[in-house]
């Protein structure tokens, strides 16, 4: 087993879970890099859905970094220093709040950061992927929303097999009422982007972003993932390919489902 996925089955059972959820009193979000440069807009989304969940909302300041990249290029010196200063942030973080991540991948980098770098593991528990938050805090903030549309789903790499988030995402999608969740046997093909790997085989990343898009199902209105790296690269070719079809994160598709809270009790 990866280290996120022992980290989940160790560290955060379904019942631990919900009982640390319940106890929850605000958010801080963290946009990932990814987010602060190419769509800042994203962080809004993020807001105003965790804001009708009753949730008070602060965001991390812009330019903190997971150190993934440097991570996995090699460079552990450099990694160590973005994930130190990222991590003074962290355990700043009051005991009541939760730190829920835009990023599968700066997810999957920041639970492996207190094993693996820094060596504190005492807040790992705290942190949430956007999705997974989404469907368990429906256990404790039940919650629905209403969009019509047709969309295709990419999971991405980190995501599906470092967190094991597939069955989360479609949940959360399954809460809007109207939105229709296409076949695709290509949601779980890797967009190609991979980090550095673009920047070091770009031709091989173009292509194999293109053959991904190729395969997007018929009738599909929007893209959407839980990885702005991934859409990232993939959009090139959707606007070429399907000029219609929108690319949206899954902050920006829930947020288009206006959710409401659907239980009687108000927000703590």
């Amino acid at each position: 087993m990866n280290l996120s996925k022992r980290l989940r089955a160790e560290s955060r059972s379904q019942e631990t879970a919900v009982e640390t959820l319940a106890n929850l009193r605000e958010v801080f979000l963290f946009p990932s890099c990814m987010v602060d440069l190419l769509r800042p807009g994203i962080v809004e989304s993020a807001r105003r859905v965790l804001q009708r969940l009753g949730y008070p909302v602060k965001v991390f300041p812009p330019g903190l970094c997971c150190g993934q990249i440097a991570w996995n290029s090699g460079d552990r010196k450099s990694a160590q220093q973005m994930a130190r200063t990222l991590f003074r942030h962290v355990q700043r973080v009051p005991e009541s709040a939760g730190i829920v991540s835009l990023s599968g991948s700066c997810t999957a980098m920041m639970l492996e950061m207190g094993e693996e770098i820094l060596g504190a593991p005492g807040s790992r528990p705290r942190i949430w992927e956007f999705t997974e938050f989404l469907a368990q805090v429906g256990s404790v903030r039940p919650w629905r929303g209403q969009l019509t549309a047709k969309v295709a789903v990419h999971f991405s790499c980190h995501a599906l097999r470092f967190l094991g988030l597939k069955e989360p995402i479609l949940q959360v999608l399954q809460r809007l009422h109207g939105l229709e969740i296409l076949e695709w046997p290509a949601a779980d093909l890797c967009c190609g982007f991979g980090g550095t790997f673009s920047l070091k085989f770009p031709e091989l990343s173009l292509s194999m972003a293109k053959r991904k898009v190729e395969t997007l199902p018929s009738g599909a209105q929007i893209l959407t993932s839980a990885d702005l790296a991934c859409l990232a690269n993939l959009e090139h070719f959707v606007q070429e390919t399907f000029p219609d079809m929108e690319v949206l994160h899954i902050a920006e598709v829930v947020d288009r489902g206006h959710i409401q809270r659907h239980d009687s009790s108000s927000a703590p």
